[in-house]
């Protein structure tokens, strides 16, 4: 015998909630609140009609954590989604709450853990932004300033200004703190560049995947990378050498954004075949309207530029062919920034 029927009665929204949780428990599947109309909303449109105050709603939808609309609109990107749905309504005496409808069959498999099925998900392409909206509030972690979080600096508005400035304090601090070895000219040049490139460009690099480079950004890279090669080979800025002449010196050319560049290309290619989470988060189109002004850059269009893939789709297509993609990485690593 079903949890929930057509024409089941309840005398109150507590009992509902009751038999809701019953049913997530048992069939393994996670319902939110999707859409609802109180009572006092109700009231003010039928003034003469009772209600039950225990019921609390005069009309109250529940879908599955995929749910939401069945169809999509033609102007927007969203996935198609589950479409189970349970609909109540008061019933005409306003005193109890009625199952009107029930839309069954889930278009995915169960979980063993409800609130992770977003995340462990086989059919990314049925997810919308919507429809895992709720878990993402009870999990994420609310950012009201910069937090530290796995070692990187996640800030509010989404930006990585901060990140970059302290990665790029911490990459000087231990740099200073190896300045007997790497400023050391009994040592060759090539040699201490590869230590350079061993024990701090790491620590600089740190979590560059999720970079977004900005001109901004690629210019204090570019120039924390000057202020390693220009220590190394003791160059004090009274003596007015360009740097073009300090590359020279080090018989080397500038690579730090090169080395960045790659590494989130290789990452990106993975991510859009994994077809997981992080694929919706980065091509995923979500619902609203945009900022007044120009629009941020997108990490997507900064590695199609650098790639010279023409559109970012066409970017997005060429990951899935795994050769073609690593020789588009090599072929940009070689013509450098």
């Amino acid at each position: 015998m079903p949890i929930i029927s057509v024409d089941d009665e309840f005398s109150s929204y507590e009992e509902v909630e009751g038999k809701i949780q019953q049913l997530q428990d048992t069939e393994k599947f996670k319902l939110w609140k999707r859409d609802s109309r109180t009572i006092a909303a109700a009231i003010k449109r039928m003034p003469k009609r009772v209600f039950n105050p225990e019921v609390k709603y005069n009309e109250l939808l529940y879908c599955c954590v995929y749910g939401g609309r069945e169809t999509k609109d033609e102007l927007r990107s969203m996935r198609q989604r589950c479409p189970y749905q349970i609909k109540f309504r008061c019933t005409q005496d306003g005193q109890r709450l009625r199952v009107v409808s029930i839309t069954p069959n889930h278009n995915h498999g169960p979980a063993e853990t409800p609130d992770m099925e977003v995340v462990e998900s086989k059919v990314p392409d049925q997810i919308g932004w919507q429809s895992f909206e709720s878990i993402l509030k009870e999990k994420c972690v609310t950012i009201s300033q910069n937090k530290r979080i796995a070692g990187s600096l996640i800030s509010s508005d989404g930006r990585n200004n901060s990140e970059v400035a302290s990665r790029i304090a911490q990459a000087k601090t231990n740099f200073l703190k190896m300045k007997t070895v790497l400023t050391n000219k009994n040592i060759s040049i090539r040699t201490r560049r590869r230590a350079l490139e061993c024990y701090i460009e790491p620590i600089l690099m740190y979590g560059c995947e999720a970079w977004t480079i900005s001109k901004q950004t690629q210019r204090k890279l570019e120039a924390t990378e000057m202020w390693f090669l220009r220590r190394m080979l003791r160059i004090s800025w009274t003596a007015k050498k360009t740097n073009d002449t300090v590359l020279e010196e080090a018989h080397t050319t500038r690579l730090l954004i090169s080395k960045i560049r790659k590494r989130q290309a290789t990452f990106f290619g993975h991510v859009m075949r994994r077809e997981k989470l992080e694929n919706l988060v980065t091509t995923g189109m979500l619902e609203g309207k945009r900022s007044r002004g120009k629009q941020r850059e997108k990490l997507i269009e900064g590695l199609t530029d650098w790639l010279k893939a023409g559109k970012s789709l066409e970017a997005i297509e060429a990951t899935k062919d795994r050769k073609k993609w690593r020789t588009m990485i090599a072929n940009a690593v070689k013509q450098g920034t």
